[in-house]
């Protein structure tokens, strides 16, 4: 078997795959949203920076952020469900194809770790500017490195290892970090030791273990899962399976089912709760929403804030339309084809409404009940248009 012939195969095939998807995800819409909301939000860090004062807390926030992504170092194998039964007993000959993963995994995290730290290093070089941000990209890179090397090692336990493990790269990696941004080189050097003493203690403890590959596997399974759960948003994903969840206290949420022609708006909402991530979707981008406008300084530029919020989980919450569809029962309904787009619309509608009534109440904690007003009304407004030019005519779209 050559190892590295299949790592081609499986990598060539994980590329035709994502951008098959991405194609969907980073459409028109979304591009003009992102360009808003990047060049909306840079003049808006760019004006807080200005007010930054010298014994603000950069290092400190530094340390705690950047080490988040040095922490997660998983790695991508491109494993399949049958590999464990097929490539188990070729395990001394995969160590070329595991060392490509590891290579490739360290690219794409370290496009990350450097995007993030473009983002802090204003803030950071405000304040005092003592590393530069190559010194710094540098430097966590190393950590970065190491941290995939001891991830990789632990894979080989089992059990509680794991937790432990995470927890204790990332207080080293932020102390270390830490240290690094205020150039105190020695803790910096103790700080690395006790960080090289770790890893030599389990490659010491692991270095005759065989690997875990129904774990490996279900780790590969769950990174793609999150991607394929993040494309669902934009287009539909065949393969992704995802996962029901009771939720029996948000049960007093759903619509009557004894009601006429209510069996869609049932359905739409009883799926909304319990199936995938669409719940915490909603959750996510309300708080992102509300603490992005509670920080935004005028009352038009929350506004702003709201309306995009409101675009961003309409548009991302389409999908549901046709969760169901494939499903023979849900085709049987005794009701006329048109109740299920028109139920959809008073489901998303809803959805909406609900969180414009929480984002524009960040204009009661500044006590502006104007705009408080001004701000549900624009919102309803924007729901109907919304509503009516997109999303109606791109589920009846779906629907035909």
């Amino acid at each position: 078997m050559n190892s590295q012939r299949l790592w081609i195969e499986r990598f060539q095939a994980h590329i035709k795959d994502y951008q098959k998807y991405l194609r969907y995800m980073f459409n028109d819409h979304l591009l003009i949203v992102l360009v808003f909301v990047v060049t909306g939000g840079a003049l808006q860090y760019q004006a807080w920076l200005q007010t930054v004062e010298a014994d603000f807390p950069a290092s400190i926030i530094m340390a705690l952020l950047l080490p988040l992504l040095i922490t997660r170092s998983r790695i991508a194998t491109f494993l399949h469900e049958a590999d464990q039964a097929f490539l188990l007993p070729a395990e001394t000959r995969m160590r070329t194809y595991f060392w490509r993963s590891g290579i490739y995994s360290f690219i794409i995290q370290s496009i990350a770790l450097a995007l993030l730290l473009f983002v802090l290093y204003p803030m950071y070089s405000q304040v005092n500017g003592i590393q530069s941000y190559g010194s710094i990209l540098m430097f966590i890179l190393v950590l970065k490195t190491l941290n995939l090397w001891l991830r990789w090692m632990v894979m080989k336990e089992k059990g509680q290892v794991r937790t432990y493990s995470s927890i204790v790269r990332y207080l080293v990696n932020a102390v270390a970090l830490y240290f690094y941004l205020e150039a105190a080189y020695l803790f910096t050097v103790i700080t690395f030791i006790i960080l090289l003493i770790l890893l030599a203690a389990v490659y010491t403890n692991t270095r005759n273990k065989l690997l875990k590959w129904d774990d490996l596997i279900q780790d590969d399974i769950q990174r793609t899962f999150q991607f394929y759960r993040f494309a669902n948003m934009f287009t539909d994903v065949p393969k992704l399976k995802s996962r029901v969840k009771r939720r029996s206290l948000l049960d007093i949420l759903l619509p009557a089912k004894h009601v006429t022609n209510n069996g869609y708006l049932y359905l739409f909402s009883r799926t909304y709760v319990r199936y995938g991530d669409y719940f915490g979707l909603t959750i996510r981008l309300s708080v992102i929403g509300y603490i992005v406008s509670f920080l935004l300084e005028t009352e038009w530029q929350i506004l702003l804030a709201t309306l995009i919020t409101l675009y961003l989980t309409g548009f991302q919450l389409v999908p549901l339309f046709k969760q169901n569809a494939h499903l023979l029962w849900v085709r049987l309904y005794p009701v006329q084809a048109k109740i299920r787009v028109q139920s959809f619309i008073r489901f998303l509608t809803a959805i909406l409404l609900v969180q414009l009534i929480v984002l524009s109440s960040v204009f009661l904690l500044h006590q502006e009940w104007v705009f408080f007003v001004i701000s549900i009304v624009l919102g309803y407004l924007f729901i109907i248009f919304f509503m009516k030019f997109y999303i109606g005519r791109r589920i009846q779209k779906d629907h035909v």
